[in-house]
């Protein structure tokens, strides 16, 4: 039931065949006029499609003439900043969703894509505590964040949503730094990360 009904949302949506890259190229994942499946369903018409251009650095970007080719495309990690509502979560969400929907299978919302898969997709997303555990929003942050440190690879796809906002502006922007610092350096992968802090920018 799952496949068949991917089918025809592919057929009816205007979905594209992904193309799948071999674990010899870096993980990643490149689309042209990508949407997010289930904003675009609410949304209709009025839905604005976006590029994503994420790791493959060793591969020929097939759906790209060779004058746009260019360093650009090989960025690992992204950082995305801007006003509330702008659309930061939304494109995070659908980057992941198509990276889960082509690794399943699936055509994918865009006109292109072009993907070398994943080992894992690690996300740290929205606010939430148990005080009943003695875990505040910051703590809880600061452990799912760790975990991610801990299990990520250089070929996962990780996405940090606002790490750092439970506390003061000066410790949020440390934390967040630290953490990218240490996400690029150590850990590898590739990264879409969202803040509000402007000297990560």
């Amino acid at each position: 039931d799952c496949l068949a009904t991917l089918a025809r949302l592919s057929r009816l949506r205007g979905y594209c065949k992904p193309i799948v890259l071999d674990a010899s190229v870096s993980a990643g994942l490149h689309a042209t006029d990508a949407r997010h499946p289930m904003a675009e369903a609410f949304s209709g018409t009025d839905y604005v499609p976006n590029n994503v251009r994420l790791g493959l650095a060793n591969a020929t970007v097939y759906h790209q003439a060779p004058a746009e080719r260019s360093h650009e495309q090989f960025e690992r990690c992204m950082v995305l900043t801007g006003p509330n509502m702008g659309g930061k979560s939304s494109y995070i969400r659908m980057t992941a969703l198509i990276a889960i929907m082509v690794q399943t299978g699936s055509f994918a919302p865009a006109s292109s894509v072009t993907l070398s898969p994943f080992d894992g997709l690690f996300c740290r997303m929205g606010a939430s505590d148990a005080i009943g555990k003695g875990m505040s929003t910051l703590m809880m942050e600061l452990a799912e964040t760790s975990k991610i440190m801990e299990k990520a690879t250089e070929r996962s796809l990780i996405i940090l949503d606002e790490l750092g906002r439970g506390t003061a502006t000066h410790d949020g922007t440390a934390i967040a730094s630290a953490t990218l610092g240490h996400m690029i350096r150590s850990v590898g992968g590739t990264i879409l990360f969202v803040t509000h802090f402007p000297a990560l920018a």
